[in-house]
């Protein structure tokens, strides 16, 4: 399952939890919900920003292997 996958499995899970919540236990269960959805978005903002570290470092990698042929062809003349 994909990391958009299992975000999306889990905002679905989040409303009903805190319905289920705010049913059994009034206001503190709402806020115990909410608590559970900012948890969910500060996870879902964490995956993001390693997820754009990684393509930033393979694009860094893509282009040091150019460089590095680059100076090899140059090196043969």
């Amino acid at each position: 399952m994909s990391v958009d996958g299992i975000y999306v499995l889990a905002s679905l899970l989040v409303l009903p939890v805190g319905i289920l919540l705010f049913l059994l236990s009034g206001a503190a269960g709402l806020l115990l919900g909410g608590v559970l959805l900012v948890v969910l978005g500060v996870f879902w903002n964490a995956v993001q920003k390693a997820e754009r570290r990684i393509q930033d470092l393979e694009r860094r990698v893509e282009t040091l292997e150019a460089d590095r042929e680059d100076s090899i062809v140059d090196d043969g003349k």
